[in-house]
């Protein structure tokens, strides 16, 4: 193996320390933040999740919450705060939102159509994110109401009525049984 000499390798040594303070700003303000909204196609009235990893950049230190905006969510905005512990190579922020009720997705006569919407924010350290959310205002919204199956436990009325009426079938089981051994049939 051949050896560098002296001065070539001071040279290379000052050009990483020259390169270590661009390489730790990361260009924090090109680097974009990586976005989630799950579920990402709901219906008017539905709670999202929104995630946001910001990268780290020299400027990232101490924010505690950042704030997400789309024309999606009532009110326009939610706020996200920084989750415990760190995202690879950036912070986590995390938040609900809930959308808009479906009047505002629905104009005039018409159904309304299934239609992404934009998540943007800030980072605070120069990063951007944005994600989407598609919204369908023909979705229904909450639950339907069909049979019971299984979707409502018992009252306590029901609950004596069907505890007394397997005592009873017990109890008339065991008197049957008992004459039959008394009279000597089976």
């Amino acid at each position: 193996m051949r050896s560098i000499s002296l001065p070539a390798g001071a040279l290379a040594g000052a050009l990483c320390l020259a390169a270590a303070p661009l390489a730790w700003a990361g260009g924090s303000t090109t680097q974009t933040a990586t976005v989630t909204v799950s579920p990402s196609s709901v219906a008017p009235g539905a709670t999202v999740t929104v995630n946001v990893t910001c990268p780290f950049t020299r400027n990232s230190g101490g924010n505690r919450g950042i704030t997400a905006s789309s024309r999606a969510f009532e009110g326009g905005r939610t706020t996200l705060t920084s989750s415990s512990g760190a995202a690879p190579g950036g912070t986590r922020y995390t938040g609900t939102a809930r959308i808009a009720p479906r009047s505002t997705f629905v104009t005039g006569t018409g159904t309304g159509q299934r239609t992404p919407y934009s998540v943007d924010g800030d980072c605070g350290n120069g990063s951007r994110f944005r994600g989407t959310v598609t919204v369908d205002p023909r979705t229904p919204s909450g639950g339907t109401t069909g049979g019971l199956g299984g979707s409502q436990g018992p009252t306590t009325v029901e609950m004596v009525a069907g505890g007394s009426l397997a005592a009873a079938g017990a109890a008339g089981g065991v008197l049957l049984l008992r004459r039959r051994m008394a009279h000597g049939t089976r």
